[in-house]
C-alpha cells in the first residue's frame, strides 16, 4: 500500500512475523518509525530517540509505583466519580468521555510528576490539551515536505498551552535539582516519580529535555488509555449480560484479599479477559510492529524490501482472523479467561502479546507500557464496575462505530453511556 510520504509493505505470512519480532534494530528498525511517524524530533526533542532513558522506566518502575499506590488512587478515583456520576437507584446519562480521560490522566499522572502536581486541575488540563495537539500535529508534520516540517511543527503547538505547561514542570525540576544532596544523604526522603527517574538516569541535561521526556510519556499513553477503556466501557455496556460474573468476581476477590491491595488487582483474572477481547477488537492503532528497512533486504517470504520502505503488520485484521479465534468478530467478555481453563498457555492478562492479539506488537519491541496501561485500565475499570451498572441510552442503539485516521482507532467520544449506583457498591 502506498500514502503520502513513503510505500508500506503490510505482512501477515507467520514467516514475516517471527522475522520481524527478532530483526536487528540495524536492519529493521522500529526507532526510526517511530521518530519519523510521530516527528518527535521536531514536536519536541531529539533526546527522545537518541537517548530514550524513558523506556526503562516505563518497563521497569512505573507499574510497579501504581501498584504500591492503590489505596492513593482509589481516593481519586473516588472523586472523580462522585463528581462525575451523581446517580442513586435511577438510570443517569453521563458524558462518558470526559469521565474516562479524567480518571486516566490522575492515574498515568501521579505516577509521572507525583502527589502536588497531579492534584494541580489547571496543569492537568494543559498536558491533556497539549498531548491531544502533539498526536494530531505529529500526522500533518509527517506528511510535510521535510524543508518545512520545523516551521509547521512550530506553527501547530499552542504557544500558550506550551509555555504555561512547561513553566510548572521545568519549575519541579528544578527544584528537585536543588535538593539532590539532600536526598542522596538522607536528609529528605527521595521522591518516587518519574520525574525523580528521568532526572536521575538523565545527567547533564536541559530543563527542557528533561521536561520532554515527561511529555512524551504522557503523549503515548494518556489518550491512548482513554481510548482502550472508553471501547471497554461500550463493550460492556452493549453486553451487560457480561457484567454480572464480573462483578461477581470482583466482591469475591474483595471479601478474599481483604479489600483493594496489589494481590486483589492480581487475581481480577474477568477484568483482565474482558479488557483484552476489547483491545482484540478495538486496538487503539489497526497496524503495529511498524519497522523501517535502513538497508535493503528480503522478507522470509520472498518479498524485497527496499531502504527506507515500511514494513507493518495488520493487527486489527489478525486479531480478528476467523482462523484463530472462533466468532472472531463477536465480544466475548470470558474468551481468553475461558480458553485459560482448557490451555494453561493461553494468555489472560492483557499486556500478553500472542499469535492472535498484537494490539501491542510482538517480540522484544513489543509497547513497552502494556504492563502499566493494563494494570492502569484493570485499576480503573473493576472500581467502576464495583461500583455502578452501565448501560448504552437505548436498546436499539448498536454499539458505537470507531472513527479512524490513518492507523489510529478511537472511539466515538460524543456517545454517552448511562450509569445507575449498585445496590451494594464496594468501596
Amino acid at each position: 500500500m502506498a500514502i503520502k510520504r513513503r510505500w508500506i509493505i503490510v505482512v501477515t505470512h507467520p514467516a514475516v512475523l517471527k522475522q520481524i519480532k527478532n530483526a536487528d534494530e540495524r536492519h529493521l528498525s522500529m526507532q526510526a518509525a517511530a521518530d519519523e511517524r510521530n516527528s518527535m524530533s521536531y514536536l519536541l526533542s531529539n533526546c527522545i530517540h537518541e537517548n530514550p532513558l524513558h523506556v526503562a522506566i516505563i518497563q521497569r518502575k512505573m507499574r510497579h509505583r501504581l501498584l504500591e499506590l492503590i489505596p492513593d488512587m482509589l481516593i481519586r478515583l473516588d472523586e472523580i466519580l462522585k463528581r462525575h456520576i451523581t446517580v442513586g437507584a435511577d438510570w443517569v446519562t453521563i458524558e462518558t468521555s470526559h469521565l474516562v480521560l479524567e480518571c486516566i490522566s490522575i492515574t498515568t499522572n501521579r505516577v509521572l510528576v507525583g502527589e502536588e502536581l497531579s492534584g494541580d486541575k489547571e496543569w492537568l488540563d494543559l498536558s491533556e490539551k497539549l498531548s491531544l495537539a502533539i498526536s494530531e500535529a505529529g500526522l500533518l508534520v509527517d506528511l510535510t515536505p521535510r524543508c518545512f516540517k520545523q516551521a509547521v511543527a512550530w506553527y501547530l503547538l499552542p504557544s500558550g498551552i506550551w509555555n504555561a505547561y512547561l513553566s510548572k514542570l521545568s519549575g519541579v525540576f528544578e527544584e528537585r535539582e536543588k535538593r539532590m544532596h539532600d536526598y542522596d544523604t538522607g536528609l529528605a526522603e527521595r521522591p518516587k516519580d518519574a520525574i525523580q527517574w528521568i532526572l536521575e538516569a538523565a545527567g547533564p541535561s536541559s530543563l527542557y529535555n528533561l521536561c520532554m521526556y515527561i511529555l512524551y510519556i504522557q503523549f503515548s499513553s494518556i489518550h491512548t488509555s482513554a481510548a482502550s477503556l472508553m471501547n471497554a466501557l461500550f463493550d460492556l455496556a452493549c453486553h451487560r449480560e457480561s457484567q454480572i460474573p464480573i462483578q461477581r468476581e470482583i466482591a469475591q476477590v474483595l471479601e478474599l484479599k481483604g479489600g483493594w491491595n496489589k494481590q486483589a488487582l492480581s487475581n481480577l483474572k474477568s477484568v483482565d479477559s474482558s479488557l483484552r477481547e476489547s483491545q482484540r477488537l478495538h486496538p487503539v492503532t489497526t497496524a503495529t510492529m511498524m519497522r523501517k528497512a535502513l538497508q535493503p533486504l528480503f522478507l522470509a517470504d520472498g518479498t524485497f524490501l527496499s531502504k527506507g520502505q515500511w514494513v507493518v503488520v495488520p493487527a486489527w485484521a489478525i486479531n480478528r482472523s476467523t482462523e484463530i479465534h472462533t466468532d472472531a468478530h463477536t465480544f466475548k467478555a470470558l474468551r481468553s479467561l475461558e480458553s485459560s481453563q482448557t490451555d494453561r498457555e493461553s494468555p489472560v492478562d492483557a499486556y500478553v502479546p500472542g499469535d492472535g492479539f498484537l494490539s501491542f506488537g510482538l517480540g522484544r519491541h513489543a509497547c513497552p507500557g502494556r504492563w502499566f496501561a493494563a494494570s492502569e485500565l484493570k485499576l480503573i475499570l473493576a472500581f467502576i464496575l464495583a461500583q455502578y451498572d452501565f448501560k448504552l441510552p437505548s436498546d436499539t442503539i448498536n454499539r458505537p462505530m470507531n472513527n479512524f485516521r490513518f492507523f489510529s482507532c478511537v472511539p466515538d467520544g460524543t456517545q454517552r453511556l448511562v450509569f445507575r449506583a449498585r445496590g451494594k457498591a464496594l468501596r
